[in-house]
C-alpha cells in the first residue's frame, strides 16, 4: 500500500485526527501524480503552515471552530493575514486528500474576513518594486564587473524584470524554453507558475537587449550547446565551476544584493515583478494588458502593486492639474516603439475592478479566469504569437540599445 500523498509528505502531514484515515492506492504511479499536482514551493509551504497547526493542536480533533481559533491565535500573535491565509489553505489539502469535508465552515471564513480587514499594515508589508530604469542600472553595472557570476546574476535580472517573473518560475527555465526570432527578442514559455497548478503554461516577451544579456551568459558558461532540457540558470562553485539548477533561495539572495540598494523599500525576490507592473502602469498599460503580461487570474494584486501610478495618471492628475504622466505615451515619447491604437472597450476594462481571490482557502469568491492566452483585450481571439506581438512588454517598454559584454 502506498499513501495517496508521497511517503515524504504523508511524513509530515499526520497530524490530528486526520493521521488515522489517509487513503491507501496500490498504484505508485497515482501517488506520484497526485505528488505532482501541487508546486514544490507550495507543498514546502503547506508543509510549514501544518507543522505549526499540529503542534498546537496536538491531536485534538480539526473542525470548523477549531480552525478559526488557530488562526485567531496567529492574528494575536501579531502575523500578517496571508499567514492565516494559508493554514486555512493548507487544511482544506489536507483534509480533501484524507477523504474529509472541508473544515473552513462559516465560522472559520468569517474569522478569515476580519482578520483581512484589520490586518492592513501587518506583517512585513509590500515589497519595493524595482522599475525597468532600475533594473537596467544593476544589469549594467554587473555586466561592468565581468566575471561569470556577475554576467549569470545580469541575466537573470534582465530576464525576470522583462517576464515579471516569480523567482520560482525564473530558476525552473531551461534552453527550449526559449523561442528566438529573427529580431533578436524571444518568446520565453512558462512551463508552471504559481497560479498556474496544473502546468497548462504561459509565454511573455524578452527583448533583444535580455536576450543580449542570456546568451552572454550562457556562451560564457559553455552551456549554449547543452542538452536542451538542461537549466539555463544554474549554480557556480569556487573556482567558476558550473553546477546545477540555481535554487530559489540563490535566486532570491542574488535579486536582493544586487538591487537592495537601487529601491527604497524592503526588496525581494518578488521586486522585479512589482517593479515591472509599476513601469507598465507608468507607461499607460491597462489592467487588462497587465493581468496578461505578469499571468493574474485577479485583477486585485496587479492594481494593488500599481495603484500610485494609476493615481499619478487619474483623473485628477490628467483633467485638474493637466499632467503629462497622466496621459498614454505616444510614439513621440518612445521613438523605438510603434503607437498602437487604443482598443475600444478599454475604458470599460480599465473600469472593472474584479473580485478578490482567496486563493485556495475557500473563503471568499473566486473569479473566473479573466485572461485567456491568444485572446486580445477585445475578446477577438488571436494566435498566441500575435497575441505576444500586442502585449505589454513590446509594446510599452522602449528599446535599448544593444549590450556589449
Amino acid at each position: 500500500m502506498t499513501d495517496f500523498l508521497s511517503a515524504a509528505e504523508a511524513a509530515l502531514i499526520p497530524a490530528v485526527t486526520l493521521s488515522r484515515s489517509i487513503r491507501k492506492t496500490n498504484d505508485p504511479a497515482i501517488s506520484e501524480l497526485i505528488g505532482a499536482s501541487i508546486s514544490p514551493n507550495t507543498r514546502r509551504a503547506y508543509r510549514r503552515a501544518l507543522k505549526r497547526m499540529d503542534e498546537w493542536f496536538d491531536g485534538r480533533p480539526l473542525d470548523d471552530h477549531a480552525l478559526a481559533d488557530w488562526i485567531a491565535r496567529l492574528h494575536g500573535r501579531g502575523l500578517s493575514a496571508s499567514t492565516a491565509s494559508l493554514a486555512v489553505a493548507a487544511s482544506r489539502f489536507r483534509c480533501r486528500m484524507c477523504g474529509h469535508g472541508d473544515p473552513a465552515g462559516p465560522v472559520t471564513c468569517r474569522t478569515l474576513a476580519g482578520i483581512r480587514r484589520s490586518s492592513l499594515g501587518r506583517g512585513r508589508g509590500h515589497v519595493a518594486g524595482v522599475t525597468w530604469e532600475m533594473a537596467d542600472a544593476v544589469v549594467e553595472e554587473a555586466l561592468g564587473e565581468n566575471t561569470l557570476r556577475s554576467i549569470r546574476n545580469a541575466a537573470l535580472i534582465a530576464v525576470a524584470s522583462d517576464g515579471l517573473l516569480r523567482v520560482g518560475e525564473a530558476v525552473t527555465i531551461n534552453l527550449d524554453d526559449i523561442e528566438r526570432d529573427p529580431d533578436g527578442s524571444a518568446v520565453l514559455h512558462i512551463r508552471r507558475s504559481k497560479t498556474d497548478q496544473e502546468g497548462a503554461g504561459a509565454t511573455c516577451y524578452l527583448g533583444p537587449r535580455t536576450v543580449a544579456v542570456l546568451d552572454a551568459w550562457l556562451e560564457s558558461a559553455g552551456t549554449s550547446g547543452d542538452d536542451p532540457g538542461s537549466p539555463v540558470f544554474r549554480s557556480l562553485r569556487k573556482g567558476g565551476t558550473i553546477g546545477g539548477r540555481l535554487s530559489d533561495r540563490s535566486a532570491r539572495a542574488i535579486i536582493t544584493e544586487r538591487c537592495g540598494s537601487c529601491a527604497a523599500g524592503r526588496v525581494s525576490g518578488h521586486s522585479l515583478r512589482v517593479g515591472s507592473a509599476m513601469s507598465l502602469a507608468r507607461a499607460g498599460a491597462s489592467l487588462v494588458e497587465l493581468q496578461q503580461a505578469g499571468r493574474w487570474k485577479s485583477p486585485e494584486m496587479p492594481a494593488r502593486y500599481t495603484r500610485g501610478e494609476s493615481a499619478r495618471r487619474g483623473p485628477v492628475a490628467r483633467l485638474r492639474h493637466g499632467q503629462e504622466t497622466a496621459r498614454r505615451p505616444a510614439a513621440a515619447d518612445h521613438p523605438d516603439v510603434e503607437d498602437l491604437p487604443v482598443p475600444a472597450n478599454e475604458e470599460k476594462e480599465n473600469g472593472e475592478t474584479g473580485k478578490e481571490w482567496a486563493g485556495d482557502s475557500g473563503c471568499g469568491p473566486c473569479p473566473e479566469n479573466s485572461l485567456t492566452p491568444g485572446i486580445r483585450s477585445n475578446g477577438v481571439k488571436t494566435p498566441d504569437s500575435i497575441a505576444l506581438r500586442e502585449a505589454c512588454i513590446s509594446r510599452f517598454r522602449p528599446r535599448h540599445p544593444e549590450i556589449r559584454v
